[in-house]
């Protein structure tokens, strides 16, 4: 059986999805809704459609059919960039697929992975804690919240973070609460809430040493791992991720939180990268949240690893080979993100300064927006004699980084 691979999507990760698809050979195609997506710059198997999500994918369907000349025995996988998507409308289509490849109609078979089941349940963060709990991974405490009201959160002994159950990324949908928190901006947090159509939980605010993030892979034959990744946050978005440096104590810990997430996965038949997102406490790990698709944090797998996270998605959902070894830090690689700080457009000579700063991937978005990741800076880590070095390098990098990017900004 041939096949070929959809993403829904156009934006970064869509991006380097499209270019991980060299190595293996696959035939990868991008669905999107503009041709001056960073998707659509880097791929001539780009469709774009405006139309409505299920009927966008039944175009692309036929085109991937008619540029294949394929026979009844070709099949398409749909995978996805963000978790974000209507898998009622998607489940419809699929039923329908099926419905017509039965009467031997439509040649193209149609599969989803991570399969919709994943994506439904993946999507919304309160059933993310309900499963993190039943497979033996540690999260913060946390209550529904079924009123607007200060009163509701004095449970709470400290500060609280008031979180979207869905449709929340990158800051968005989260609302830090404390003592000078006001009534009038928790009424306006419930009411955006109200427009994603998602509930409201709050959480106990966690005080944690680190941010890190555990990046898998499920297969065909298991569920292999990259090694654990430092990561630093900035305004509730990541600016800067490397392998994370562990005492004996802490890769014991690890050690746990790989099986799991192996029990999680298995349980709930996951095809795909999924990347779990963690607090180091002083006497643990915990699950902050869990993200079902590739991840900001890995993006330093494009160098630090022979198969990184983009290729190994593909490989996955292909029912290719997988190999551990390949995932491996070959390279102590620090990823530093490029977010935009002002409105506007980028210039010529903005993208060509960003060019002089070192390895840069840019994205080739149209416009900047404060918040918005426009591309990153890889940079290989220089062996130190003690952690402390390291750290006061990767620190460094980062400031000089974040500076020269800022004044890149502002000179337009």
């Amino acid at each position: 059986m041939t096949q070929s691979i959809l993403i829904l999507g156009d934006g970064q990760l869509a991006r380097m999805l499209l270019e991980a698809a060299k190595p293996p050979k696959l035939d990868v195609w991008a669905l999107g809704s503009s041709l001056s997506s960073p998707a659509a710059q880097v791929s001539k198997q780009f469709i774009a459609s405006e139309r409505p999500l299920a009927e966008s994918i039944l175009l692309a369907l036929d085109e991937i059919e008619t540029s294949q000349n394929s026979s009844r025995d070709h099949k398409v996988i749909v995978t996805f960039e963000s978790e974000f998507q209507d898998t009622t409308a998607l489940a419809g289509l699929s039923e329908l697929n099926s419905e017509i490849n039965s009467e031997m109609i439509k040649p193209t078979g149609l599969q989803f992975l991570p399969d919709l089941k994943s994506i439904s349940l993946l999507q919304d963060k309160l059933s993310q804690k309900k499963l993190l709990k039943q497979n033996g991974l540690e999260t913060s405490k946390f209550v529904v919240m079924n009123e607007s009201s200060i009163d509701s959160l004095k449970k709470f002994s400290e500060d609280a973070v008031l979180k979207f159950s869905r449709m929340g990324y990158d800051g968005k949908g989260c609302f830090f609460f404390g003592a000078s928190s006001t009534q009038k901006e928790l009424n306006l947090f419930f009411q955006r809430a109200e427009l994603n159509q998602a509930q409201i939980y709050a959480e106990q605010r966690v005080n944690f040493r680190r941010e890190l993030s555990k990046v898998a892979v499920s297969h065909e034959a298991g569920i292999s791992f990259y090694g654990m990744i430092e990561t630093f946050q900035k305004d509730g978005i990541c600016l800067a991720a490397w392998p994370a440096a562990l005492t004996e104590q802490l890769a014991k810990k690890e050690e746990a939180i790989e099986a799991a997430i192996r029990k999680l996965l298995l349980k709930i038949q996951f095809r795909g990268v999924v990347a779990f997102e963690l607090f180091e406490t002083r006497d643990d790990l915990l699950v902050n949240e869990l993200a079902p698709r590739v991840h900001n944090s890995a993006h330093l797998t494009l160098m630090s690893s022979r198969c990184s996270q983009f290729e190994a998605h593909l490989r996955a959902i292909s029912s290719l080979e997988v190999d551990e070894k390949t995932l491996a830090f070959e390279k102590d690689v620090l990823m530093i993100n490029l977010i935009a700080m002002v409105s506007g457009f980028p210039s010529e000579n903005l993208i060509n300064g960003v060019r002089r700063l070192g390895s840069v991937y840019w994205y080739d978005k149209k416009e900047l927006r404060p918040g918005r990741k426009m591309g990153h800076i890889l940079k290989e880590i220089p062996s130190f004699q003690t952690e402390s070095q390291r750290i006061r390098f990767i620190n460094d990098e980062i400031a000089n980084a974040t500076s020269n990017w800022e004044r890149l900004q502002n000179e337009g």
